[in-house]
């Protein structure tokens, strides 16, 4: 089971695999429950409305019903008929209205309270309603800010959880959803400093956060221990050991922030801080441990920060993305994983920036472009070379760049541009006519008009973009030339010996998968092609945009970075889109790729994985176990969209001793250097004294 939430939409979709295999008590139960947390009731369950499924009931997808006026949270949960087995979807938040900020408080509330010479007893209003009880704690606060603040609007109240109740008191963490009166209010209107100081960086929506997280602490409220947002972390200010004064950017709940000045340690690698809580209880700065020493930044980090922090980003963020092309280009021994950091918020801002055109419209009108297309296309192939770029650094910096979510950062940027190209290539096409972009950059383009079709080749990288409609052309197939012999087409570095064919949609896998240099391949079958569009419509998707296919194939899996590696990629990622069609599909997409003899692997953990911007995932993927077909070779079922690789398990123990034994041998080879050179240095003074001594005898002799 997994949930998913549209906030565009805001649509909260429940998909559940093998439904069959629930327990359920009658013939309308689904076998699973919906819960939430969402209204005044401390958990309530949410209705679950079947939108689609497949005959088999392999794969059925719903509709929760949301509640509430604000975000909450939502889960499922069920038993499956093996031994009665308890299965439940993550905790997700969702929201079906937003009127405001809302924060975590903890109350510590006395239970008698006196109101005009009438006695009231609180706490046993918590037995009844909490939604009468979250009221009365409203209308107190709603007092207290005509008191103490003004232009503090306080929309609700809503206990989230009861610590302890006894005669005299209770203790209870509640949200409260409230904005400012005047939301009109521009960001110039306002000094920062009047909320933190030195503060910079911060969204317009954040800083609204933020002044109202000023106006709550004002009211100066007797019940109130505890106030965090359940979003942000806000600045908090820090002084380092070298007297550098500076505060913690505001950061999202579960990321980790970094000092407004740039701040690094003695590794290259900014000092970080983790932003803690949960949504019940929202967010606060996890205690440091460390004490800070801002160390000298190298020139190239520098420039980076500088770049990151300039008007320029806004005004003209193309020029951005080029310089810090050119840059990086130009340093790339030098490139740390600090910088790597610094690349990856610089390329997601520019392309914010850009205002990239969504290609889901609620109208189903395509809006005419707001940028230059030619623009769009030379930022897009820009950030193509910084891909290429990053992907030949040192392991271990990418490694260390992904502890500050670098690597999934620019992914998810990088993807989202690659589907930004397909859309305006299809809008604009004469815009995107290819001349001499190839002697330009390290990028080779083929067109194939007469098909529909347009080829980017980089070394790390490649991009298809399909219009099925022109030919029936709906997928490729890479193949690897030193076993056939073949001419290679012109394929750039870790593709240079790799080949492509492309697949119609109503071609079958026995017309390829035999073939012995099949390496990957994947397309989208005519049924499936058919139902796209009515099956979007269920999920309230409509866009005038035919099925347009973009086939994405990295070379290797660097920028994928697992945070506990138990598995490897053994094997090309391909990531297909269908830019403006909902990611989950009505009918299964095959996708073939052949596992590469790199790791030492288990016989038990091979499959077709797909990246979730955090780990590698199976659900919604099925595999095909054919005896007829090279064990070398993974047939991938996909019912949903994402990049996609074969992983096996890697054999850590074995991987652990080779590593083992080699540091010991390096270990070895050191103490053996280390020994002969301070004996060539021995013998070395030794020559010198007995040269010297010599000469003294010499020279009295004669």
């Amino acid at each position: 089971m997994k949930l998913k939430f549209d906030e565009n939409l805001r649509e909260l979709i429940l998909v559940i695999y093998y439904r069959n295999y629930l327990w359920t008590n009658e013939y309308n139960d689904i076998g699973v429950q919906c819960f939430t947390n969402a209204g005044y009731e401390l958990l309530k369950k949410t209705s679950v409305n079947l939108i689609w499924q497949n005959e088999k009931k392999t794969r059925s997808i719903f509709r929760l019903t949301l509640f509430g006026d604000g975000p909450g949270e939502y889960w499922c949960e069920g038993h499956t008929i093996f031994n009665f087995q308890w299965v439940s979807t993550q905790r997700l938040i969702a929201f079906k209205n937003m009127r405001g900020h809302t924060f975590a408080t903890r109350l510590d509330i006395p239970c008698i309270y006196k109101n005009n010479e009438i006695i009231v007893n609180f706490c046993i209003y918590i037995n009844k309603s909490t939604k009468i009880f979250g009221k009365m704690i409203r209308n107190f606060f709603v007092k207290k800010a005509k008191d103490s603040v003004s232009d503090l609007i306080i929309h609700n109240v809503r206990i989230m959880n009861i610590e302890s109740v006894t005669k005299l008191s209770m203790v209870c963490w509640c949200h409260i959803m409230a904005q400012l009166e005047i939301s009109n209010k521009s960001y110039e209107e306002v000094s920062a400093e009047d909320i933190f100081e030195n503060v910079s960086k911060i969204s317009d929506n954040t800083f609204s956060s933020i002044r109202v997280y000023k106006k709550l602490m004002k009211m100066n409220s007797d019940l109130i221990t505890v106030i965090r947002s359940i979003e942000y972390c806000f600045p908090d200010i820090f002084s380092s050991n070298n007297l550098m004064n500076s505060q913690w950017m505001q950061v999202r709940r579960g990321e980790k922030g970094t000092a407004q000045i740039l701040c690094l340690q003695n590794n290259g690698i900014p000092y970080t801080r983790r932003c803690e809580g949960d949504f019940v209880h929202g967010a606060y700065w996890e205690l440091l441990t460390q004490s800070i020493n801002c160390e000298h930044a190298q020139d190239i980090t520098q420039i980076l920060y500088n770049l990151e922090n300039t008007r320029l980003i806004e005004l003209t963020p193309e020029k951005v993305v080029q310089e810090v092309k050119s840059l990086i280009k130009d340093n790339k021994q030098k490139i740390g994983p600090g910088d790597v950091y610094l690349i990856s918020n610089i390329i997601q801002v520019s392309l914010r920036n850009l205002s990239v055109p969504n290609v889901v419209w609620s109208n189903g009108v395509v809006p005419e472009l707001g940028q230059n297309p030619a623009k769009w296309k030379s930022v897009i192939h820009d950030i193509i070379e910084i891909y290429n770029i990053l992907t030949d650094l040192d392991i271990d910096v990418i490694s260390r760049s992904a502890d500050l979510n670098s690597t999934n950062k620019f992914l998810e940027t990088f993807e989202n541009s690659m589907d930004t190209l397909s859309f305006l290539q299809y809008v604009d096409q004469n815009s995107f006519v290819e001349e001499d972009i190839g002697s330009k950059l390290d990028l080779e383009v083929f067109d194939y008009v007469d098909i529909g079709v347009s080829v980017q080749s980089s070394p790390n990288f490649l991009y298809f973009y399909i219009n099925p409609l022109v030919a029936n052309v709906s997928g490729i197939a890479l193949f690897n030339n030193n076993i056939s012999g073949k001419v290679p087409q012109k394929l750039k570095g870790k593709f240079y010996n790799e080949d492509y064919r492309f697949l119609q949609s109503n071609h079958d896998i026995e017309d390829f998968i035999h073939e012995s240099n099949l390496l990957l391949a994947t397309y989208v079958p005519k049924k499936l092609l058919s139902r796209l569009k009515t099956f979007s419509t269920i999920f309230n998707q409509i866009t005038k945009i035919p099925p347009i296919v973009v086939i994405k194939v990295y070379s290797n899996d660097k920028l994928f970075q697992q945070a506990i590696q138990t598995k490897a990629v053994s094997s090309h990622i391909v990531s297909i889109s269908i830019p403006g069609y909902n990611t989950n599909l009505p009918e299964a997409l095959p996708l073939i790729l052949r596992r590469l003899h790199t790791y030492h692997h288990t016989d038990s953990e091979q499959y077709c994985h797909y990246w979730n911007y955090g780990n590698w995932a199976t659900d919604g993927v099925k595999m095909s176990k054919n005896v007829e077909i090279s064990e070398d070779i993974g047939i991938c079922f996909l019912t949903h969209l994402a990049p996609f690789a074969y992983l096996v398990g890697v054999n850590l123990t074995f991987d652990m001793e080779i590593e083992s034994y080699s540091k010991k041998m390096d270990d070895r080879t050191s103490d053996i250097i280390a020994v002969l050179g301070c004996s060539l240095s021995l013998l070395g003074v030794c020559c010198i004294f007995i040269t010297a001594s010599k000469l003294y005898y010499w020279r009295h002799k004669t």
